[in-house]
């Protein structure tokens, strides 16, 4: 068995699952991108943790309301 397939065979048995609930808003590296490590840790996701108590703020031009 090549190790592909054994690989492949894993992951079958795989469960992944996030650590927390959220909807991602953004996300800021795409995949196959190398991540570099630094002292600093690049924000990698933003993530809605509840999307009721989201607070939006806009500016909007008065010739737009309306």
């Amino acid at each position: 068995m090549s190790d592909l397939t054994t690989a492949k065979t894993n992951l079958e048995y795989a469960n992944i699952y996030a650590p927390i609930d959220g909807v991602v808003l953004s996300r800021d590296i795409d995949e196959g991108q190398t991540v570099a490590a630094s002292y600093s840790t690049p924000t990698l996701f933003t993530i809605a943790q509840d999307l009721k108590e989201m607070q939006v703020e806009a500016d909007v031009d008065e010739a737009d309301i309306g």
